[in-house]
């Protein structure tokens, strides 16, 4: 009989003591000895995960799915008003009649509280020997001129304040009251809205 050669001998016990090896690998692992390195790729399945045990920082941002969106809350209180509204308006030249009050100038607003001011410049276009009286006024305020001498042309500045329960119009006016030419060279009529309004 021709006995196996030291080769095969030499493959033989390398075999056994590999069989060996990997059994007490197996089965005789030393207490916390595997970690992420001796783990394969997707090794660890649902299966072997304790239901319950995983927490939200367990998983990275994004990957676990958003809930239901919530329903709307009540509306909140309303906050204070915010800075004033203002309107400024500016009208050209306009003749004045003796016994017609001619609106210069005009604005339509929502109800609130307002102050306002009219800055006008009124000119008497007669000659010297004629004398002219002006009334202006400015909603709720009234304004007299007085005299105006032929050729003198006047400045005339209205002020008042006013609170419009309802919409409505606040107006700049004017009229002579002597048969003498008038003329309003201009207007400028500037509202301001506030919160409040105090009157004494």
């Amino acid at each position: 009989m021709r006995l196996p050669s030291p080769a095969m001998i030499v493959a033989v016990i390398a075999l056994i003591l590999a069989a060996s090896g990997t059994g007490w690998a197996v089965t005789q692992l030393p207490k916390n000895s595997v970690g992420t390195t001796q783990l394969k790729s997707n090794a660890v399945v649902s299966s072997k995960v304790k239901d319950g045990s995983l927490r939200a920082a367990d998983f990275a941002t994004g990957q676990l799915p958003a809930g239901a969106t919530g329903a709307t809350g009540a509306t909140g209180a309303t906050g204070a008003r915010g800075p004033s509204d203002a309107w400024v308006y500016t009208a050209s030249s306009v003749t004045l009649g003796q016994t017609e009050t001619k609106v210069v100038e005009s604005a339509t607003l929502p109800a609130g509280s307002y102050t306002t001011i009219a800055l006008l410049s009124i000119e008497n276009s007669a000659d010297a020997s004629l004398t002219l009286g002006i009334v202006c006024s400015l909603t709720p305020s009234t304004y007299d001129t007085g005299t105006l001498v032929g050729g003198e042309r006047v400045p005339v500045t209205l002020a008042g304040a006013v609170t419009l329960t309802t919409a409505g119009t606040i107006s700049a006016t004017c009229r002579r009251k002597d048969a003498a030419p008038a003329t309003l060279n201009s207007a400028t009529l500037v509202i301001t809205r506030v919160a409040t309004l105090a009157t004494g």
